[in-house]
């Protein structure tokens, strides 16, 4: 367990740097909008919708495993 938390924490310092390092703005273009956002709003929000979204599997993944134990359990 002490592994996965220094390996979470380079990995957020990692992206920290790279976020530092990426202060401009930039052009973002989707279907017919266009605007200028600031490259760390392009960087982070992708990674934060993916923690979101591991959050959200990892979270239905539990249930669906623990209605089956009930459902065992219930079984026997």
């Amino acid at each position: 367990m002490q592994v996965k938390k220094i390996l979470i924490g380079i990995l957020l310092f990692l992206l920290l740097l790279i976020i530092v390092q990426n202060l401009t703005v930039v052009e973002v273009k989707f279907l017919f909008w266009e605007m200028g956002v600031n490259l760390l709003l392009v960087i982070l929000m992708p990674f934060l919708i993916g923690i979101v979204v591991g959050w959200l599997f990892r979270s239905l993944y539990s249930r669906q495993k623990r209605e089956q134990a009930d459902k065992s359990i219930n079984k026997s």
